[in-house]
């Protein structure tokens, strides 16, 4: 055709074309081979992915099922939680009432004189004592139930007391602090359970000073006692009920500033709570540095609570001091109409007729 010849090396496609064309059987061998290995690949990936999304069920559906055990585990113990409090409040309210709030758990009955108990009021509490019992022999690792045990202690104590059977007392206490030393062991950080335990070992260091002459262990309980106030307000320093009880362990054994400094910041922080203001009044009154602050704090815990006995006694005994033995005479008159037979009313009453001259009306 006229036209000039182009001669030129063949490109790597016309080379792998030709090889193709001389080596056919190779090349389908190695097309087939490579189609079954991409599809083995796609079935292995396929069925990966599917066992993937059935272990991402299953551990779904596990964490939902343990989500919804706890929840339930959960609702069960705060349902626990909930009858063993409805069990101890109950329970509660049928004792206090036989014996009175103040009697079972006064943290200063070194202090006060109380009723004695009817013979109906003993079988009471000697039923009470039963129920308490069965509440804390269950055993738990829960640390609210737990404290509710010691609530338990606490309260079977009191009644063995009422009852006055210090040694059964005293090992209830015992029982109570063990409890409680473990918890704040436990829990360093919560104030609460200092709180209780240093009240608990006020407890165990009366009982203990009625059953035994060891004034090792009266010191050592009274000392552990301020070690757990201590701890109780290092934590919540604001804590008047930490404070009142610290002031009345102060106040036992003579250091009567100390107490009148917690007591002080103690009435600053619960203004309306009555006992905290009797107490003062008392140590006060005690201290003979201030009378009629004294008398104020009396008169404010009549205010609050003029139902209670031993405040009208108290309010009598700084009136006395004062010199007005009538009006001083009118609470004690108050005083035996509320409780007819609390001793410290007749008690006060003849020192106010001593204090008159009238001899034979103190007799």
């Amino acid at each position: 055709d006229n036209k000039p010849i182009q001669a030129r090396r063949p490109t790597l496609l016309q080379r792998l074309s030709k090889w193709s064309q001389r080596h056919r059987t190779a090349v389908l061998t190695s097309g087939l081979m490579a189609s079954l290995l991409l599809g083995f690949g796609i079935v292995m990936l396929v069925i990966s992915n599917r066992m993937i999304a059935r272990e991402r069920d299953a551990k779904d559906q596990a964490l939902t099922e343990a989500t919804q055990n706890f929840a339930t585990a959960e609702h069960a113990q705060r349902r626990a939680e909930e009858n063993l409090d409805l069990a101890i409040n109950a329970l509660d309210q049928v004792y206090l009432e036989a014996i009175g709030t103040d009697r079972a758990l006064n943290p200063e009955d070194a202090t006060r004189q109380v009723q004695p108990l009817s013979p109906q009021e003993r079988r009471l509490l000697e039923t009470g004592l039963e129920f308490y019992a069965q509440l804390v022999g269950e055993n738990t690792k829960l640390p609210t139930a737990r404290y509710r045990h010691v609530l338990a202690y606490q309260r079977i104590a009191s009644i063995h007391r009422a009852l006055g059977n210090l040694d059964a007392a005293h090992q209830s206490y015992q029982s109570a602090v063990d409890h409680l030393v473990e918890l704040t062991r436990e829990f360093p950080r919560d104030a609460d359970y200092y709180r209780e335990l240093g009240t608990t070992y006020c407890s165990l260091f009366r009982t203990t000073g009625v059953t035994s002459d060891d004034d090792k262990n009266l010191n050592d309980n009274r000392k552990q006692a301020i070690q757990a106030f201590d701890a109780a307000l290092a934590i919540r320093a604001d804590d008047p009920i930490a404070l009142t009880q610290r002031a009345i362990l102060y106040r036992m054994y003579g250091q009567l500033d100390d107490a009148i400094r917690d007591l002080t910041r103690a009435v600053q922080l619960a203004p309306d709570d009555a006992g905290i203001h009797n107490i003062l009044s008392y140590t006060l009154l005690r201290r003979g540095i201030d009378i009629e602050l004294a008398q104020y704090h009396a008169e404010q815990a009549v205010r609050l609570r003029p139902g209670e006995a031993i405040y009208q006694v108290y309010l009598a005994e700084i009136l006395k001091d004062k010199g007005s033995l009538e009006q001083a005479r009118k609470h004690i008159a108050k005083a035996i109409e509320i409780a007819p037979t609390l001793p410290k009313s007749y008690e006060m009453l003849s020192v106010i007729h001593r204090t008159a001259r009238d001899f034979d009306a103190s007799v």
